[in-house]
């Protein structure tokens, strides 16, 4: 019997799968009182992307000649972990998370709807002005900063793929080299983005002081009550053909395009589209035979296994970036980049929790709503143990998107 090593080593499968076994192992380990839960994909991930990519770049070194030189480049083309496991994953997660907060939603909105309007403007703002000016106090001494590289960092920080499309696509008219910037920005600053997210909304309760059961209870007073109950093998079924409806509805609204004048058109798309689709279906409960009230531990495993699945391609695909940006100009954009997500999340926050006095839980999706991180919105039903951070996060998210395209296109016209 023969075992190919690396042909095992470099299955995207093999990967996925360590990434998650020794992220949950991580996650349960207890930092005084603190734990990461599912959040831990994303740290174990990074070293184990990183150390994957470089056994992958010693085999290329040795030329064509290698045996595994065919099987190694497609897999760096691939990106190590292709784009399409990202996008599964995501998008069963989405689904999922907004079918559960689908039913809280309208007594949500009924309580803070006009504030997470405000929250969904201001804190993309405060990040556009906070990456403009530490971007304008960082240069000198040999440091240029392009606005192409800078707009790029200011969508990665902010976890935002909306943001993203939107920069690459008002940067078309000046070549592609220029949006190779927008790229190079956005990917270094993408996993420090995740990262300070993440760990906010697990150390928030312990930094501020807050009592998280009390938060929870109060949360739970908005319940609608829970009639999701499969009472047969048929409903199950059905519930799973509800589930493929509410995502197929949620793509094709995903690439519905609004156009907006000299800034060109926005879409929700994939994230924005399946996450509305579930939040609607959802509180509607039933359209013809389907019932989009679905069984909550069928919602819970599907939430779960998306969660660690997206976290873990993200790590293992930017893992290496992380590395490498320690060295040369990489670290003023991991320090900017890290700075301006600090700035978004304690902002939002402050205005959040002391100003509109949203209850954390609830708050915490919001804040990622805003930032349109998809990762951190994870982490915050993670942390807070409830689905109310998805009715907050989809509240936030639309607003947030046309924010984000707007800031990021004034940032590379401005003058650095």
């Amino acid at each position: 019997m023969k075992f190919e090593i690396f042909s095992f080593l470099f299955n995207p499968y093999v990967l996925i799968s360590l990434t998650v076994v020794t992220g949950l192992l991580f996650g349960k380990l207890n930092f005084r009182h603190i734990t990461f839960g599912q959040s831990g994909c994303l740290i174990t991930g990074i070293p184990i992307g990183w150390g994957i990519w470089l056994l992958a770049q010693r085999i290329i070194s040795q030329g064509e000649g290698s045996e595994y030189y065919q099987l190694v480049s497609k897999f760096l083309d691939n990106g190590i972990v292709s784009m399409n496991f990202f996008y599964f994953s995501l998008i069963m997660f989405l689904a999922a998370v907004g079918l559960l907060a689908a039913r809280d939603i309208g007594n949500i909105l009924k309580s803070y709807g006009w504030k997470f309007i405000v929250l969904s403007i201001q804190i993309p703002l405060i990040g556009a002005i906070a990456t403009y000016i530490s971007v304008k106090l960082m240069s000198g001494e040999g440091r240029v900063f392009s606005p192409f590289l800078v707009s790029g960092m200011y969508t990665g920080a902010y976890t935002s793929s909306p943001g993203l499309a939107a920069a690459i696509e008002n940067t078309a008219v000046y070549g592609t080299e220029a949006q190779a910037l927008v790229s190079t920005g956005h990917t270094i600053a993408y996993a420090f983005g995740c990262l300070v997210v993440v760990l906010f909304v697990q150390l928030a309760p312990h930094i501020f002081k807050l009592n998280l059961e009390d938060e929870r209870k109060r949360a739970e007073l908005m319940n609608v009550p829970d009639s999701s109950k499969s009472k047969n093998k048929g409903a199950a079924y059905f519930d799973l053909a509800a589930y493929c409806l509410v995502i197929l509805v949620g793509l094709m609204l995903g690439k519905i395009g609004i156009h907006i004048g000299s800034l060109g058109w926005i879409s929700l798309g994939t994230t924005g589209g399946v996450l509305i689709s579930a939040l609607v279906l959802g509180y509607l409960a039933k359209i013809g035979p389907f019932k989009f009230r679905l069984d909550s531990p069928l919602l819970g495993a599907f939430r779960s296994f998306g969660l660690v699945c997206f976290l873990s391609v993200i790590a293992l695909r930017y893992g290496h970036y992380v590395i490498e940006a320690i060295t040369g100009i990489g670290i003023y954009l991991v320090l900017l980049s890290t700075v301006v997500a600090l700035i978004g999340v304690i902002s939002g926050f402050i205005l959040g929790y002391y100003v509109f006095h949203i209850n954390w839980v609830i708050l915490s999706g919001a804040i990622c709503g805003s930032m349109t991180s998809t990762p951190g919105l994870g982490a915050a039903i993670d942390a807070t143990k409830s689905n109310k951070p998805g009715a907050g996060y989809g509240a936030s998210y639309p607003f947030a998107i046309l924010c984000m395209v707007i800031f990021t296109s004034i940032l590379h016209h401005l003058p650095l």
